[in-house]
């Protein structure tokens, strides 16, 4: 009698085992080896996300503060797949004495640059536009910040700083001073990098 019981009480573990299994698998549960379908968490979720979204519209403002004042430059980027881009950009500067109208100090500038595939640059080329930080989005490569980053609690916000020695490796750009990066993930793609430099802050928005 005692052998049957223990059989019966093998019998109902096993199958509780596999139900447990099958509802995991149904609700896209991990079983503590990998399997089940749930999305990447963690520093693997901002990786995957990089990787899989398409840079090909990206809204850039740049801020930078001056002793007379705050200059906004605004460029919208059109990145294609290899890396070259056509970036529209409109960028405010203070007028020179006589120069506009008597109450204005700032006046805007508009133009068009294109960069090629290999990161050089032609078109309206103008003083007052740090390129190095235009194609800081699409270039990221957070691979080697898995050991500084800091990811929120609700694990769609990630964050750290980037010495300037290793601005060229995450950004694709040298910057001359630490950077402060902040990355936004929604439903497995990256929605904002913000990105915090010596001269002012750059904003990627996607969509």
């Amino acid at each position: 009698m005692k052998k049957i019981i223990a059989i019966l009480l093998l019998v109902c573990c096993v199958a509780a085992m596999s139900s447990c299994s099958i509802i995991n698998k149904v609700l896209g549960k991990d079983d503590g080896e990998g399997n089940g379908n749930n999305a990447p968490t963690g520093f693997a979720a901002f990786t995957s996300a990089i990787s899989a979204t398409n840079a090909s519209n990206v809204q850039v403002t740049s801020t930078t503060e001056t002793s007379l004042g705050k200059l906004t430059t605004t460029l919208s980027a059109a990145f294609k797949n290899d890396g070259s881009a056509v970036i529209n950009y409109s960028y405010e500067r203070f007028n020179e004495i006589g120069e506009g109208a008597a109450d204005e100090i700032k006046s805007t500038v508009t133009g068009t640059i294109t960069r090629a595939a290999d990161g050089t640059y032609s078109g309206d080329m103008i003083d007052g536009i740090d390129l190095s930080a235009v194609a800081a989005g699409p270039a990221l490569n957070i691979s080697s910040l898995e050991s500084v980053a800091t990811i929120n609690e609700g694990g769609d916000v990630l964050t750290a700083t980037v010495a300037a020695a290793s601005s060229e490796a995450v950004f694709g750009s040298a910057f001359s001073k630490d950077v402060a990066l902040e990355i936004t993930i929604k439903d497995g793609a990256v929605k904002y990098i913000d990105i915090e430099f010596e001269n002012g802050s750059v904003s990627f928005i996607y969509g």
